[in-house]
C-alpha cells in the first residue's frame, strides 16, 4: 500500500489547531495531527481550547449510549 503524503497548503486558513499531546483523542483527531505539522515558519495559529476536546469526547459518549 502506498503511503500518502500530507500537504499543509492542503489545511483552510482558518483552521484551528490543537497542541494538547494529553488529549486522549489525539491518534484520530485532525487538529492535533495539523498542529504537529504545523510549519516552524508559520508564526500565527488559532488554538483549539481543552472545551473542544470535553464536547468531542462527550458527543462520542452519547453516541455510543
Amino acid at each position: 500500500m502506498a503511503e500518502l503524503t500530507f500537504d499543509f497548503a492542503s489545511v483552510p486558513p482558518t483552521w484551528d489547531f490543537c497542541f494538547n499531546e494529553q488529549c486522549p483523542r489525539k491518534e484520530t483527531c485532525m487538529h492535533y495531527f495539523a498542529g504537529r505539522h504545523l510549519p516552524e515558519d508559520n508564526t500565527e495559529a488559532l488554538p483549539s481550547t481543552p472545551m473542544r476536546c470535553k464536547m468531542a469526547s462527550a458527543s462520542s459518549t452519547s453516541k455510543s449510549e
